[in-house]
């Protein structure tokens, strides 16, 4: 489909179809008989160009970051007769989406790889932890020197923390279908309480303070224990991220048939270049031994198999009721989860649509 645009001689819009409004992201009423001028940029930039420049086409024109265009125009000859008619008419054609297509593919073969190359890791190193976990129990258990009992503790702590990122790696890798567990009404605040709870006992929160604003009764659908992980996945990232003063507040609730949950903190934000890749598995801006770069590829698995997504924002805007003017101390952070009410029964519906 083409992505018409077309400016009368006093270089007011006259066209401006739904192609080039899916595009441009503006609307129609927004442009139709607004002069050119007035337009928000790069559009004023890019249509002048094309109208004042010796050739009839303008290519590789970059809109914005992701997204590139090819522009035409050509001449419409009116007789004279109607004023108020167009007497340019502008083709944009965007040249991203082949692009985009082919990128979404090789990000597709690179994980299946990545996901071969982790479920060997994890077979291979599996054993010879559970060894080595063996011979620690056995040096604690027949050696009472007071520094040897030290250093089998630290070897068990240590090999306790290879195993838990081997099944990361394992549920990641492998999965599990919805039908392989028994789904109930999970009530979202007692969820996140669960996972605050958890954190505190890992010693993940000393001095940190999370307040649940969650509904008692607002409930969703699903596996409480999955859910569970989501919410200490998140959170513990958010911990990590702030200072002992910081605060990080949680919120939910029902935005048409899904329940919205918010988690927000004051710290230092999400740089721009790090958003669109942080849900992806591997990725971490952290040092090297300090994160796997898996908690929040899991939380966005555990969701969408519940039907639902997860996004991120940040900068959020300063203040809001969840984090006042005077307690924020950087740009801060906002997690938001989305999932159905009843999932099964959206589950039905997503299959129905598919069929079409």
């Amino acid at each position: 489909m083409l992505a018409i645009c077309a400016i009368r001689p006093d270089r007011t819009i006259a066209v401006w179809n739904p192609h080039l409004e899916a595009i441009a992201g503006l609307e129609q009423q927004q442009v139709i008989d607004r002069s050119l001028e007035t337009l928000p940029e790069p559009w004023p930039q890019i249509l002048t160009r094309l109208l004042q420049g010796e050739e009839n086409s303008l290519f590789g024109v970059e809109l914005r970051s992701g997204v590139s265009l090819n522009l035409y125009r050509t001449p419409v000859d009116t007789g004279g007769i109607h004023r108020e008619a167009a007497s340019q008419l502008v083709i944009v054609e965007n040249i991203s989406a082949p692009q985009s297509m082919e990128s979404r593919l090789f990000h597709k073969e690179r994980l299946a790889f990545v996901g071969q190359v982790a479920a060997g890791v994890a077979h291979e190193i599996g054993n010879p932890v559970t060894a080595i976990a063996c011979l620690a129990q056995n040096l604690k258990l027949d050696n009472e020197n007071d520094a040897t009992q030290v250093i089998a503790d630290q070897i068990l702590v240590q090999t306790e923390r290879i195993s838990t990122i081997l099944q990361s790696l394992s549920y990641f890798v492998h999965g599990n279908t919805q039908g392989q567990r028994q789904w109930q009404r999970v009530t979202v605040k007692k969820c996140i309480d669960d996972a605050v709870q958890l954190l505190s006992l890992g010693n993940r929160m000393p001095g940190h303070q999370i307040s649940n604003h969650c509904p008692e009764d607002l409930t969703v659908e699903g596996d409480e224990q999955r859910l569970s992980q989501v919410f200490v996945n998140i959170l513990a990232n958010s911990l990590e991220a702030c200072t002992e003063t910081t605060p990080i507040n949680t919120r939910c609730f029902i935005d048409e048939q899904m329940v919205r949950i918010e988690i927000t903190d004051a710290g230092p934000g999400i740089p721009p270049q790090h958003q669109a890749n942080i849900f992806e598995p591997f990725y971490t801006t952290k040092d090297p031994g300090s994160g796997t770069g898996l908690g929040l590829a899991i939380a966005r698995a555990i969701v969408n198999e519940h039907l639902g997504d997860i996004s991120v924002e940040s900068p959020i805007p300063m203040p809001t009721p969840d984090l006042p003017a005077d307690t924020a101390s950087g740009p801060g952070t906002r997690f938001i989860i989305r999932l159905p009410l009843r999932a099964h029964t959206r589950a039905t519906e997503i299959s129905g649509l598919t069929k079409y």
